[in-house]
């Protein structure tokens, strides 16, 4: 997903705000430059497998997993 395309995604889809957690009656969602930020900065920190392993021990227990993570 593009960082325009993910700027516009809550307000697209009443799902998407909940699984992102953003409450868009309670504020906006990231704009376009805070999520191309936010990218650089986990590519950067190289952070991607730290948060996958975060992400899978918390989807363990329900059964689930994740098996790539790419911030391109």
């Amino acid at each position: 997903m593009s960082d325009p395309q993910a700027e516009d995604s809550p307000y697209a889809s009443a799902a998407t705000g909940p699984f992102v957690g953003i409450d868009l009656g309670n504020g906006a969602a990231p704009d376009k430059l805070t999520i191309c930020k936010s990218r650089q900065l986990i590519k950067d920190k190289r952070l991607s497998q730290t948060m996958l392993k975060v992400i899978n021990d918390d989807l363990k227990p329900k059964g689930m997993r994740i098996d790539a993570f790419i911030a391109s």
